[in-house]
């Protein structure tokens, strides 16, 4: 049995880019995936403070959204570093694989979170400052690491996102058997 081709190669950077699902399709796949976790932060959300009407304030604010973020960090490094793959990166065959071409392993899965949660949780801070125009200098500023990463998306000769290439792992275009 003949064993199929490795998915990229250092000689080849032509079929890594061939291989690797383009932005478009990352970004579809972007948005599934904040519709599922929007009702997974609902549910883990409502688990802990029911139905409260008082406002969570403080430290009791900050432990909730500590939380929320461990729910989000168990759901993706729990599908990456199993399958490579959520829901959503099934639905639009988009795997997650480390430099072996297997699922990354749980500390990869972490550092990847990790580092994208830096990009775009601070980005996401940047904007609802600007919304609010509270800041904008700083707003700017928390924007600019979510863009540099996309941006590297576009420039990286295997278009892999910044924090791809620094937890050691790549998004890849699974294909169906």
């Amino acid at each position: 049995m003949q064993q199929p081709p490795p998915l990229h190669s250092t000689e080849d950077p032509v079929s890594a880019r061939a291989l690797t699902p383009s932005l478009r399709r990352r970004f579809v796949c972007l948005i599934y995936e904040a519709l599922l976790v929007s009702g997974l932060l609902l549910v883990a959300g409502l688990l802990v403070s029911g139905a409260r009407s008082e406002l969570l304030e403080g430290k009791d604010r900050i432990l909730f959204q500590c939380y929320l973020l461990g729910v989000l960090g168990i759901y993706f490094c729990w599908h990456w570093s199993h399958s490579g793959q959520t829901l959503p990166m099934q639905t639009w065959r988009i795997a997650l694989v480390g430099l072996d071409e297997n699922p990354p392993s749980p500390r990869r899965a972490v550092g990847r979170f990790l580092l994208a949660t830096l990009a775009y949780g601070s980005s996401l801070a940047g904007i609802l400052m600007l919304w609010k125009n509270l800041y904008p200098p700083y707003g700017w500023t928390m924007l600019s690491p979510g863009i540099l990463t996309l941006l590297w998306a576009i420039i990286d000769r295997d278009r892999q996102f910044l924090h791809d290439r620094l937890s050691s792992t790549r998004l890849v275009i699974k294909h169906r058997h």
